[in-house]
């Protein structure tokens, strides 16, 4: 057998022979000397501890430690109980963990003894599970016979002298600690108490929860709890264990959950501290940087904030200067800081505008300018502060930025005249701000519009953007036109400067004009909308920021039409706020009110907000009755749409024997033609539409101005005696339309042939678009006068059809030619646009009419080439 001085733990050995002064272990006479591995060993185990310093030598605590003749973990944890008020619960755990386990489990009845060992069990800690037996023991050993002691021992799977060695053992350790002054508190200590002793003496045997029911620990280590363990089905985050034993499987004996944080506090002498990530804090006014503190290799805190300063003084001077001074992110009563922002800010704008970034002197120079002027032992806003506080006063003025050392002279010539402050749009100024950051939302220029404001800005206005950027998106507009037309206006530069001497804002939009300007000499012309789909760098179009009362910003983008259309009701609503109250009332039942004014001008928050007072219908969505009420409205053209209906409304209300008149000769006339409008609505709808076409054609003529004073409205009142004559006339043609309809309807049934299916298909595409829902309402009456000779034109075509394919595919190409532009452009049309559009539509229905029917004549003269002139004038 080998001597036990080479089999034993040496930290005990160690400890006693530097205690008694005996010299060093490995220069001792021993017969048998240890193996260096084991001295080596106990070494690393008592710095564990803190018995002994980096170089070896007994601290206080290891003499301390020394006097105690037990396990040097156990004198470890018996002295941080003593800190920790828990000397009673230390006794009893230091004694269970020195002798044999007294809970038994016979292999025949191991589920009952786990049964009666759970009385004591503690699902966070097996140590407290060694406290709550020995306190039910020390009970029973109180009230019982040595006997009946026994028996309970037995029938709780206790081993009775087992519990009496542990009795012992307690008394011996109780008599040590009394002769080294460690005194019990008589108070029950609290878990973190208790286990923040114990852990002094097991820090190498932590582990963190990684996966699964593995740990892994301190060296590399990874183990797994024992299956009997009380925390086992409920595995902890952190852990400590009382013993790591090798089997298949590194296992730990007798665990506990614990807290990083008590790993720290405990091992903090034994951690390894790593920094990363410093940067300036705001709140805090001070460089932070992430401390990951580990413990033999396992990461205890992988990321707590730190104060860098206490670790790295000059790098955190210099973090100030970069992330706190020039980056403008400190909170400070120093009076330069705010100072150099503001300039700075003044005069990066010329950047901005100019979209350079040479105008400005670069960070590295500012940087430069604080490091020559800012001692290094500053890094906080408390240290700048208190150092401002007793600097020399030139020392103070030194850390001024002066705009000439700001700026380079590149920035000369730089004037508002190109880059404007504000734009007038709809009369009224905007603000305008400018960025140059390319991929930015918020890159180029940025017009800032209150909400209630929102549908008065016209894109014709804004594309122009500002002077300083009108070269540049005119060239881009040039440079994106195919290389044919490109070809003709080189050099490019000088064509977009001699454009742009010519032409005005106020004469139109950016793009017809330009368009225009092309077309002198272009051959063949070219539309704007050409121009329209090139498309332009984000910078080169306008960006619209839309604010609240308050002016926080709800959206903001480069579609104009987008953005009206999503604050379309919040709008609303915000006119209403600020709009005068005289035109908002509800009920209406006649024209007391006053008189309407086309529009008005309010006070939102420094500007002013136009608004166009109107009537307006709304229907209860319960009882679905209709009321008339007096509104504002933001979008002009909205305004005038339900003016008009509230208007018939009310016009309705007030010549009701009128309106049953027209009812009852609507039931009379149309009662046996119901069956031909099949597909186009109801009976009930129709029927309110006729009404609805006859009191609009009689009353509020399509083409004429609508009421807005009392005497206007009561000259329609006075028109009330056409309103049957009209209704009958609407009647008869309607009538006519139905059968017609259904003519052409019926001749296209059936199998068709390929030859005619698209000729069919346009037919019926027509006939949907002119017998559209509300057509007898939206449509002027000398359009809708004309409705029979357009239907009786699609039956014409239908019946001649036959032996006509090639003439009508090609008359189908021709007006295809107009009418996709035209119907394209319908689409996007402004209220100043459409009326010419809206003409011009019908003109083609005329030519349509011309080409598939000639013998039904036309309303006016209509040909290719007068509808290819007229055109030209309209868009351009």
């Amino acid at each position: 057998t080998d001597p036990e001085i080479q089999r034993t733990n040496l930290a005990s050995v160690i400890l006693q022979m530097m205690n008694l002064k005996l010299g060093d272990i490995r220069n001792f006479p021993f017969v048998d000397a240890p193996d260096d591995r084991f001295v080596k060993d106990g070494y690393t185990l008592l710095q564990e501890l803190q018995a002994v310093d980096d170089k070896r030598r007994l601290t206080q605590l290891g003499r301390s430690m020394g006097r105690l003749p037990v396990d040097p973990r156990m004198a470890r944890m018996l002295l941080a109980a003593g800190e920790h008020n828990c000397i009673t619960e230390m006794m009893i755990i230091a004694a269970a963990l020195s002798v044999p386990d007294p809970r038994e489990r016979p292999p025949e009845k191991q589920q009952q003894a786990a049964e009666k060992h759970r009385l004591w069990a503690d699902e966070k800690s097996d140590f407290v599970a060694f406290i709550n037996l020995w306190n039910a023991h020390e009970e029973q050993r109180q009230e019982l016979t040595q006997n009946q002691l026994r028996k309970w021992c037995q029938k709780h799977f206790l081993s009775y002298m087992r519990m009496r060695e542990w009795r012992d053992t307690h008394r011996q350790l109780h008599l040590l600690c009394r002769e080294l002054g460690l005194k019990e508190s008589g108070a029950t200590a609290d878990y973190d108490a208790v286990h923040k002793a114990l852990l002094s003496g097991m820090l190498s045997q932590i582990g963190f929860h990684s996966e699964q029911k593995e740990y892994r620990g301190a060296r590399g280590r990874q183990f797994v709890l024992t299956p009997g363990s009380s925390v086992y089905k409920k595995p902890p985050k952190w852990v400590m264990a009382a013993e790591l034993v090798e089997t298949s499987r590194l296992y730990a004996r007798t665990v506990a959950a614990i807290e990083p944080e008590w790993i720290e506090a405990c091992g903090h002498e034994l951690l390894k501290y790593q920094y990363f990530e410093p940067h300036w804090h705001i709140k805090r006014g001070q460089v932070v940087a992430y401390e990951q503190s580990s413990l033999y290799g396992l990461i205890v805190n992988p990321r707590k904030p730190v104060n860098y300063a206490d670790k790295h003084p000059e790098a955190a001077w210099e973090v100030m200067i970069i992330e706190g001074l020039v980056a403008q992110n400190m909170r400070t009563r120093a009076d330069f800081v705010q100072a150099n922002a503001d300039l700075l800010k003044d005069v990066t704008e010329y950047e901005e505008k100019s979209r350079r970034r040479d105008l400005v002197i670069d960070d590295q120079a500012l940087i430069d300018f604080y490091k020559a002027r800012i001692p290094q032992h500053i890094s906080s806003t408390r240290s700048l502060e208190s150092w401002l506080r007793k600097a020399p006063e030139a020392e103070r003025k030194a850390l001024y930025f002066t705009r000439d050392f700001l700026l380079s002279d590149a920035a000369q010539g730089i004037s508002s005249q190109a880059y404007p402050p504000e734009m007038s749009v709809a009369g009224i100024g905007f603000p305008v701000t400018y960025a140059f950051a390319p991929g930015a939302s918020d890159d180029g220029v940025t017009l800032t519009v209150p909400v209630a404001m929102l549908p008065q800005i016209n894109e014709k206005q804004t594309e122009w953007l500002v002077p300083g950027f009108l070269h540049n998106k005119v060239v881009a507009l040039l440079k994106g036109l195919p290389k044919p037309i490109r070809k003709q206006f080189v050099p490019v530069p000088d064509t977009a400067s001699d454009f742009i001497a010519q032409s005005s804002p106020q004469d139109g939009g950016l793009l017809t004009q330009l368009a225009a300007y092309l077309n002198r000499t272009l051959r063949p012309k070219i539309e704007s909308d050409v121009l329209a789909a090139i498309e332009l760098e984000s910078h080169l179009r306008m960006n619209y920021r839309v604010v609240d009362g308050e002016g926080e910003v709800l959206d903001q983008g480069r579609d104009l039409q987008a953005l009206q259309d999503e604050f379309r009701d919040q709008g609303k609503a915000a006119v209403l706020t600020v709009s005068d109250t005289r035109y908002q009332k509800a009920g209406i039942q006649d024209w007391d009110f006053g008189d309407l004014p086309d529009s008005t001008e309010s006070d939102a928050g420094g500007l002013s907000v136009r608004s166009y007072p109107c009537l307006k219908v709304s229907r209860n969505p319960e009882t679905r009755e209709q009321s008339i009420s007096l509104t504002v409205e933001s979008d002009p053209q909205r305004a005038m749409d339900l003016h008009r209906a509230g208007l018939l409304s009310l016009l309705r209300q007030r010549l009701s024997a009128q309106e049953r008149a027209v009812r009852a000769q609507i039931q009379k006339d149309m009662k046996p033609n119901w069956l031909y409008a099949k597909g186009l609505g109801t009976e009930a709808e129709l029927t309110e539409e006729l009404v609805k076409a006859a009191f609009m054609h009689q009353l509020l003529p399509l083409d004429q101005p609508l009421p807005r004073t009392q005497s206007a409205f009561n000259a329609c009142i006075e028109q009330r005696g056409g309103v049957c004559e009209l209704a009958d006339k609407l009647i008869a043609m309607f009538i006519d339309w139905l059968k017609i309809r259904h003519a052409v309807l019926k001749a296209m049934r059936g199998a068709v042939s390929l030859d005619k299916a698209m000729a069919y298909s346009d037919v019926q595409a027509n006939l949907e678009r002119l017998l559209a829902p509300g057509f007898m309402v939206v449509t002027p009456w000398q359009y809708l006068s004309c409705f029979t000779r357009y239907l009786r034109a699609m039956e014409y075509r239908i019946d001649k059809l036959q032996g006509n394919l090639p003439r009508d595919r090609q008359s189908m190409i021709e007006f295809e030619s107009l009418y996709k532009p035209w119907h394209a452009a319908m689409k996007d049309a402004t209220p100043e646009q459409r009326p010419d559009l809206e003409e011009f539509g019908w003109l083609l229905e005329e030519w349509r009419v011309s080409l598939f029917a000639q013998p039904l004549g036309t309303r006016v003269p209509v040909s290719l080439k007068r509808l290819e002139k007229r055109w030209s004038e309209i868009r351009h």
